[in-house]
């Protein structure tokens, strides 16, 4: 390497770290990285700040910019992403689109080729100046590393004003194109201690001093039918300001499923099923506002959209973040643009005096008392006896705590939501790509979402199922309505296959890991599927040791053992949700094959997958030996063997804090009586219920 090549290098990565620290300094605290070696420089930064900076890897760059886009809906800050040259930017673009839409801070950071190999058809060479077109909100070359610019203050402010753009005024997408030459980074015995950048100037300013536009006082204030329609909302502070709005207004109260305010502690005239009411051309007749004030973003219900686009208001006042025009009906008399929160207070104090004494009050508690009326409809309509789309949204909206988080796909499942959803019990983040409202890219959005919300997530969407593989088949047991997830005969990997009843709110879990194995488990988990009444039931799908057709052997295959599979997932998911109820797992041993003579003279073996017994599994040895007869052992208080103690599914609740798994060894004697009577299975079945009562 020649001096002049160890200066590129260098320079590369002192100006690398330099931006890197720039946007740190700016509050970006999360970066998703895309594999190549022309952004190695800014890989190689990015990483010295792993203990500020959370990065991600991800190999494809389409899904990692929307698993961006979902980090930013998550953590409500700025996200970076940084990218190799050529066609990975091009990738980026459909998240772009989005986040420009939806007014989500991105900085897509991508490295190019120097100014000498451009337009020259060099190896992975595109034109990526302004490649991702209006809809970046600023674009910016960085030029090839040089000493001839002073970098540090240079950088520093170019990164600090991206970020500004990226998060002021129109939030959304900026892209920063960084030139490098080879070589892209030092050797690594060369790299040297990173320098640090001083913080750039901030272009944001608190909102102060903020004055409403005029002829929105007046026009609230004379009111006799104002309606409160509320769109997508950022954050708990923007729903605390809306709801004491609402709540000083006491006008009925529209709230969109994505505002996030739909839950027992939103406005106290909250209008949850406005979309079922306004499909009644009657009530829309009866029931038109005067004055109309939209809160937020879009809103997802066609028939509220087309109810306002028909009611002939006296004043439309949209309240948004941003300067873009939100007004597909052409209809829109005021625009008040700022911080949501800050113009939520400011209307609500320009109303010190109640402005509820002009308000049509048999009108307003017409709102009211129709949705009341609605919400016991389909308390009765849309129940747990049937298993539809329906249901499914009234059953995960019921389901849902604060604990959670609410991703919704495009197309029906958001309307799904929104027109049949069940208000829930606390505030819950709810989110969607409502910008450009595509149905790509829905996975990788709510995996950053998750992310960023750091908790666990419902989706909107089981196609994912199918696109990995699976089929979906519903079926009913015992009247409940069930469903079968299943591996296509085609794709047969071993992941399993699940039954799922979910709206069983009590009940255990059964496990059958080694179906092929452990001679009759599998069929001994069907009988006592359809006897019992178990929330879920999974069974492996492949042998242990499955064979190519020549006998061959392809491997080893034991979802009990295996650290990563559908089997610790669902047990995974059990305790994120906090599903009460024993997780029993099923196998099978032979007795004259064992080493101790307690394990010889065992009909059974019991074991909490520990070396110390849990008291459900010692309630449920002790409930078995009275139904079943003598020689039901625990381990390892009777028996020193055959303990799952290896066991990674009771690995994953014990990491959650729970003890209530049930390793269940059963003899092929006893196993043979299972298959055969059916008083022992209701046995066993009775024994194990009792502990998920």
């Amino acid at each position: 390497m020649n001096t002049t090549d160890s200066q590129h290098a260098d320079l590369n990565l002192e100006w690398a770290r330099c931006a890197i620290r720039s946007l740190i300094d700016k509050g970006v605290r999360y970066c998703v990285i895309c594999p190549g070696s022309r952004s190695s420089a800014l890989v190689l930064a990015a990483h010295e700040q792993e203990h500020v900076l959370h990065s991600s890897v991800h190999f494809d760059e389409r899904g990692a910019a929307f698993f961006a886009l979902g980090l930013a809906l998550g953590c409500g800050g700025p996200v970076m992403m940084i990218t190799t040259s050529g066609t990975a930017i091009a990738n980026t673009l459909p998240a772009v689109v989005e986040a420009s839409l939806s007014h989500l801070p991105l900085l897509i950071c991508s490295a190019d080729r120097p100014p000498e190999l451009r337009d020259t058809e060099a190896n992975q060479s595109i034109e990526q100046v302004h490649i991702l077109g209006a809809y970046a909100r600023w674009f910016f070359d960085v030029p090839c590393p040089t000493r001839e610019i002073e970098h540090v203050d240079f950088l520093s402010s170019t990164l600090s004003h991206a970020v500004d753009r990226a998060t002021c005024g129109d939030p959304g997408p900026v892209h920063v194109n960084f030139q490098f030459r080879e070589p892209l980074v030092p050797a690594p015995a060369q790299v040297s201690v990173p320098l640090h950048a001083s913080a750039g100037s901030c272009l944001c300013a608190p909102l102060s001093g903020l004055t409403l536009p005029p002829g929105v006082g007046p026009h609230m204030r004379s009111a006799t039918r104002g309606l409160l329609v509320v769109g997508q909302l950022a954050s708990d502070a923007e729903r605390d300001a809306l709801t004491h709005l609402a709540n000083t207004l006491a006008w009925p109260v529209l709230a969109d499923v994505t505002s996030g305010l739909k839950d027992a502690t939103g406005p106290r005239s909250l209008i949850a099923h406005y979309d079922l009411l306004l499909r009644n051309s009657s009530f829309q007749d009866s029931m038109r506002p005067d004055v109309v004030l939209h809160v937020g973003g879009r809103i997802v219900s066609k028939h509220l959209a087309l109810f306002l686009a028909q009611s002939p208001c006296s004043a439309y006042i949209i309240c948004q973040s941003h300067p873009r025009r939100n007004d597909p009906a052409h209809q829109v008399t005021h625009t008040c643009i700022g911080d949501l929160g800050a113009l939520c207070e400011a209307l609500t104090c320009d109303f010190a005096s109640p402005p509820s004494e002009g308000l049509d009050h048999a009108w307003a508690e017409g709102w009211l008392g129709a949705d009341r009326r609605m919400a016991t409809r389909l308390a009765e309509a849309v129940g747990p006896a049937e298993l539809t789309e329906f249901s499914v949204s009234r059953w995960v909206s019921m389901a849902m705590t604060r604990s959670h988080g609410l991703f919704l796909s495009n197309s029906l499942p958001i309307r799904e939501m929104d027109m049949v959803g069940h208000p829930f019990a606390d505030r819950v983040p709810v989110a969607a790509n409502r910008g450009a409202s595509g149905i790509d890219g829905i996975v990788a959005t709510a995996s950053g979402f998750a992310r960023g919300l750091d908790r666990p997530m419902a989706t909107g969407t089981l196609r994912t199922w199918a696109q990995h593989g699976f089929v979906t088949e519903s079926i009913r047991l015992q009247g409940d309505p069930c469903y079968l997830l299943f591996e296509k005969a085609d794709a047969r990997l071993g992941r399993g296959m699940f039954l799922l009843c979910p709206t069983r709110t009590q009940g255990s879990i059964l496990l059958i890991p080694h179906g092929f194995h452990d001679r009759f488990t599998a069929e001994i988990g069907v009988l006592l599927a359809e006897e019992g009444r178990f929330r879920a039931v999974a069974w492996n799908t492949t042998p242990r040791q499955p064979t190519k057709d020549d006998g061959s052997e392809i491997g080893y295959h034991d979802p009990a053992l295996e650290v990563e599979n559908y089997f610790t997932g669902l047990a995974r998911a059990v305790s994120v949700l906090g599903l009460p109820g024993p997780m029993i797992q099923l196998h099978g041993f032979a007795p004259h094959l064992r080493s101790t003579e307690a394990g010889r003279r065992a009909r059974a073996i019991l074991s909490s997958g520990s070396n110390d017994p849990h008291q459900s599994t010692l309630d449920i040895a002790s409930c078995l030996e009275h139904e079943l007869g003598d020689r039901l052992l625990v381990y390892p208080t009777e028996v020193s063997e055959l303990g799952g103690t290896r066991n990674q599914i009771a690995a994953v609740l014990r990491g959650w804090g729970r003890r209530d798994f049930l390793h269940l060894e059963l003899s092929f004697a006893l196993r043979k009586k299972l298959l055969e009577d059916t008083e022992t299975r209701r046995s066993l079945i009775d024994c194990v219920e009792g502990q998920s009562r």
